[in-house]
């Protein structure tokens, strides 16, 4: 099964332990100006796209599955969310009207090859306005090395989730074998799917952002503005046009 079709229906569930407030509050920050326009690349079930929303901001957000964008417009629905959604590849970015800030959280570039990342960043660059931003976040390759062989698993009383994760040192891929239980009606039925990142050299990213033009290029620890260090979770990119 196609990553995102299945996961989708338990996917706000397992993600329960994230504080998608704090996270929106430091994209908001990062963003910097009131009532911007904002275009969000894949945007997942729409949590991070419905906070931005609610501080003001007009979000247009897009993601290649079908499955979670519609999680994503009933939340933006349920929300009373003003957002438009779209189905639009990170790699092929277009926009109508130049916007003020590309977002892009929770991974989005590790599931797109160095290629892909080239990709992504040229298309941010053609949709921002002059002095606009490219935010995004990559888990890294230290974070994704230190989850080789590892099973994780999360047991509800609607969804059961056992995920394996496998590291390839040279490849630099981590590739996670889903399989779930979903409780639809009176039974249980499974589904599996294969998700496959890339553990990309936060340098590389780097340089490929720049080459793309983008006249700056920082990269932070996640939730803060501090230098990212070597060995960091997560890093944060904050690319002005």
């Amino acid at each position: 099964m196609e990553a995102y079709g299945a996961l989708a229906k338990a996917y706000d569930t397992l993600m329960y332990d994230i504080d998608y407030d704090k996270w929106a509050a430091y994209i908001d920050r990062l963003i910097g100006r009131a009532n911007a326009s904002v275009y969000e690349a894949a945007c997942g079930s729409g949590s991070i796209s419905c906070r931005l929303e609610k501080k003001g901001h007009k979000v247009t957000a897009a993601d290649i599955s079908p499955a979670m964008l519609e999680k994503a417009s009933e939340k933006a629905r349920r929300l009373s969310c003003d957002i438009t959604f779209i189905c639009q590849d990170l790699k092929d970015i277009s926009v109508g009207n130049s916007v003020d800030a590309v977002v892009c959280a929770c991974d989005g570039p590790n599931y797109i090859d160095m290629s892909g990342i080239r990709l992504f960043a040229d298309g941010a660059h053609k949709a921002l306005k002059a002095g606009g931003a490219l935010l995004f976040d990559i888990s890294t390759r230290a974070k994704l090395k230190a989850t080789d062989k590892q099973v994780y698993f999360d047991d509800g009383d609607d969804i059961t989730c056992i995920w394996h994760n496998k590291y390839d040192n040279d490849r630099h891929i981590s590739t996670v074998d889903i399989v779930l239980f979903l409780r639809e009606g009176r039974r249980y039925n499974k589904y599996c799917e294969t998700h496959a990142l890339y553990a990309h050299d936060i340098i590389e990213v780097s340089e490929s952002v720049r080459d793309a033009g983008f006249a700056q290029v920082d990269i932070f620890e996640f939730m803060s503005e501090k230098v990212c260090s070597p060995n960091t979770n997560r890093a944060q990119f904050v690319c002005r046009k």
